[in-house]
């Protein structure tokens, strides 16, 4: 065969071997994009990425974390079916401290993504133009000079940022905020001295690769160690981490996603395992039902085996310690001295955890030796052989909150069990070898009815009885001089029925021979009981002390209520006794919370028109006070000059605390000065209406209270109309005998009633018949002249239906007759005779309204 051919021959098998390759290649990778099937983080944010199919049946990690670790984006599988291109960018240095800026080849057509890497160079800063590609999938700046990590939230497609072996020092928890495609982040061998908690802990966060290893990492906030949702690995391995701490106060929710994934910390600097409580993870239980870490690697580690191993040894389910410590078999206890180079598993597995403790210097009496023994739940304070006087004042609480204590006190020159605040978290007190002498009953009232106590070495002859509170079955006390007495007869019933452990009997001293205190009564038989020797007088003092001190008691919690009642007979008695048939206009104070708006809208709009309307006289202070003027001084003369006060009562007069509900002032000193002007004039009266339908007991001021209690009340759960005309009776009723004064009968055409009104003359005791004076001078001048102006210059008259329209006595108290507000009427007073008539409080009078024309009464004069 001519070479020519054989050369002809090799070309064409070499091209075909290549096709042949190419198209395995493209076979491999048609493949390999069959394996990846679209998937979502378990905690639901959705990143276009694709899990490989084998993570299904990956034995060495779950599934999520096999996704979490294998997923890719579209552009990274680069299959044909995906159509997102991604473009390389170059570096260009812009000076020679390390200033850069971004270059994207000419030729290079649009892409979706771009991506850059720059190692082995001087860059100190990130590129200056790095806003104008905010398409920046990948940015690899491994071994540059970088010291600080600009502001890139707006890198909103970055997935990788790889920044290892450059000069970062702080990691901010505002560095990556914002950006929720990214997935690895590696800043292994630069300087980091802390993270910023929480760093990790972002709800738009799906960084699954976050690799700190080989910097000087000192603390670790429990935030970046254990973060919220699936990962694939957090790297902390070779830092000099000596503590975890938690900077802000977190709480773990173990209703959020924790893992799965790998926490990687070999080579640390810890000396024991964290306190999970104390560190914000809660309870040891409820932490490890919450996470789903596959593993916590440690690697070989030293540790102190101490009480803060107890939690996880007895809180964890058995089987998860071992896998949330991945190489729990590395670990090995450096202290205590009995415990150096015994391997944590070892101790696991045996529970011999009884030297499983820890010290305690805070609070620990000095040269006592105090530790916390986690596996009984105690702290052990022990004091023993110090030569200590008296007990100590302050004891220590132990790692977890424990504050069940064993205080042990043997052999001390302690001569008196004394009362101390900690007793009554004392579990076990041990006294022996002391020389008791006295022990203090209070102290024994302090103490927890299980404690255990043992005082073997005293001098007491009698016991306290406060023992009777504590268990005899727990107690060991000597009895070398107890003696039997009166005293301690109490102590037989208590020895007798409580004490189940008869090896523990207490023995007393009778007649120089000992016998059991559970049967002192069959020796001593002339012990009196404290009742049998209390005297016949003694129990009749007691039987009457008592019920007065019961009534006296009553009395001041309920001096108003019986003020009132009291008040209220004695009014029903004068309306009995005396008899007025002197109607006249009444003046009524009324006392309303002006900073309640609902309840002062009412009285002015509602109740003020109707009392008008049905003839009275009332005063608001708001309404009719003088703005110019003394509010106080007005306030005190009108409550003068009325018969009747009206309180309205609202939800501001209780006892709440919100302070725009609280009562004003001016609606305190008001009611203050009528209350005082209705005790010391048993003539006046007070109506409450009851606005807001309180309760008694939510009223804060007590004679409101009372008033709302015993007094007349108008609730306002009745219908407008109801409660009005409720009020109206009320003041009918006390209006009958505000004054007790009787007029002598006149006649109509009499010229004496125009003289009475008119003439400005004294009231002479013929006209005029006061019933009851007192130190008051009826008998005071009548000044009509404004009056009498006013009548006469009347032309017509205008009546109202009842006697209240009539004319009134403006000052009551005084006795003084004021005819004003008369505008042509005038009233007459006359004995009826008619039998259909005569109904005057049992003495059959009556006043009527008569009323004569304007001129016919100036013709009269």
């Amino acid at each position: 065969m001519p070479d020519e051919m054989r050369t002809l021959i090799v070309i064409s098998t070499t091209k075909f071997h290549i096709c042949l390759i190419a198209v395995m290649l493209m076979l491999l990778q048609w493949s390999d994009s069959t394996m990846y099937v679209p998937w979502v983080p378990r905690n639901g944010t959705a990143m276009n990425l694709f899990c490989p199919s084998s993570c299904e049946t990956d034995k060495t990690r779950s599934p999520e974390q096999c996704c979490c670790c294998e997923a890719r984006s579209c552009s990274e599988l680069n299959h044909p079916l995906c159509h997102e291109t991604i473009s390389d960018l170059h570096l260009e240095y812009i000076s020679t401290d390390g200033q850069s800026i971004l270059i994207q080849d000419s030729k290079t057509n649009a892409t979706d993504y771009s991506r850059i890497r720059h190692i082995n160079g001087v860059m100190t800063l990130f590129p200056t133009n790095l806003k104008d590609f905010i398409n920046l999938k990948y940015a690899d700046f491994t071994r540059n000079r970088i010291s600080e990590i600009s502001n890139i939230s707006f890198l909103l497609d970055i997935s990788e940022l790889i920044l290892n072996f450059n000069f970062i020092t702080h990691i901010s928890n505002q560095t990556f905020l914002g950006l929720s495609n990214l997935r690895t982040v590696q800043m292994s061998n630069n300087r980091i001295k802390d993270i910023d908690p929480n760093t990790l802990l972002r709800a738009e966060l799906n960084i699954f690769n976050f690799d700190v290893s080989n910097n000087f990492i000192t603390e670790l906030d429990v935030t970046i160690l254990f973060p919220e949702g699936p990962l694939c690995e957090v790297n902390l391995n070779n830092n000099p981490v000596h503590s975890i701490v938690n900077k802000n106060g977190f709480v773990f929710d173990t209703n959020k996603i924790h893992g799965p994934g790998y926490i990687m910390m070999k080579n640390n600097s810890l000396t024991s395992l964290p306190n999970l409580t104390a560190v914000g993870l809660g309870d040891y239980s409820d932490f490890f039902k919450g996470v789903t870490f596959q593993g916590v690697f440690l690697g070989r580690q030293n540790i102190e085996c101490d009480c803060a191993l107890i939690p996880y040894f007895l809180q964890i389910p058995d089987g998860t310690l071992k896998k949330f410590i991945s190489d729990l078999d590395k670990i090995v206890c450096s202290s205590p001295a009995e415990l150096n180079g015994i391997h944590l598993m070892d101790i696991y597995e045996s529970k011999q955890f009884d030297k499983l403790v820890c010290n305690i210097d805070t609070d620990c009496p000095s040269k006592c030796h105090c530790y916390d023994h986690q596996s009984r739940k105690r702290v052990v304070v022990d004091c023993s052989n110090l030569t200590m006087t008296e007990m100590p004042h302050l004891l220590p609480v132990g790692y977890w909150g424990n504050t069940a204590i064993d205080l042990l006190l043997g052999y001390n020159s302690i001569s008196a069990l004394e009362k101390r605040h900690y007793l009554n978290d004392i579990a076990f007190l041990d006294m022996t070898g002391n020389n008791i002498k006295y022990i203090d009953g209070d102290a024994l009232i302090s103490m927890k009815l299980g404690i255990s106590l043992v005082i073997p070495d005293n001098t007491i002859e009698t016991l306290p009885k406060e023992f009777q509170h504590l268990n005899p079955n727990n107690l060991y006390i000597g009895d070398d001089y107890l003696k039997c007495s009166c005293e301690l007869l109490w102590a037989e019933n208590w020895q007798k029925y409580k004490l189940l452990n008869k090896t523990r009997t207490l023995f007393c001293l009778y007649e120089n021979n000992k016998i059991p205190v559970d049967s002192m009564s069959t020796v001593l038989t002339t012990c009196e009981t404290k009742l049998s020797r209390i005297p016949t007088e003694t129990w009749i003092c007691i039987g009457i002390i008592i019920p007065l001190l019961g009534a006296a008691f009553s009395l001041y919690m309920f001096y108003y209520e019986v003020f009132i009642v009291y008040r209220r007979c004695m009014f029903h008695l004068r309306k009995r006794t005396f008899v007025t048939c002197f109607e006249d206009m009444d003046t009524i104070f009324i006392c309303s919370d002006e900073c309640n708006t609902e309840a002062f809208e009412w009285t002015v709009h509602n109740l003020n028109p109707y009392l008008k309307a049905e003839g009275f006289k009332t005063t608001i202070p708001w309404l009719d006070f003088d703005p110019g003027g003394s509010r106080e001084k007005s306030t005190i003369q009108a409550i003068n000059d009325s018969n009747t006060f009206i309180v309205i009562l609202s939800i501001n007069q209780t006892n709440i605390d919100d302070e725009e509900r609280r009562s004003d002032t001016y609606f305190d000193y008001e009611f203050e000065v009528l209350w005082n002007d209705f005790v010391s004039n048993s003539m006046k009266q007070i109506i409450l209406v009851n606005f807001d339908q309180l309760e008694s007991k939510d009223v804060e001021n007590r004679r409101m209270r009372a008033l709302a209690r015993v007094g007349r009340v108008a609730d306002f759960h009745d219908r407008e109309n109801v409660l009005l005309t409720k009020i109206r009776k009320r003041l009918s009723t006390l209006s009958k005998i505000t004054r007790r004064l009787f007029v002598k009968p006149i006649e109509r055409n009499d010229r004496s009633v125009s003289n009475l009104f008119c003439n400005k003359e004294k009231v002479s005791e013929e006209n005029i018949i006061f019933a009851e004076s007192k130190d008051r001078n009826p008998f005071r001048s009548l000044d009509t002249e404004q009056t009498c102006t006013s009548l006469y210059a009347s032309k017509t008259t205008h009546l109202s239906p009842t006697c209240k329209d009539s004319i009134h006595g403006g000052k009551k108290h005084t006795g003084e007759i004021c005819a004003r507000n008369l505008a042509g009427e005038y009233n007459v007073f006359k004995r009826l005779t008619m039998p259909h008539k005569a109904s005057c409080n049992h003495l059959h009078r009556r006043c009527y309204t008569g009323n004569l024309a304007s001129h016919e009464l100036v013709n009269s004069n």
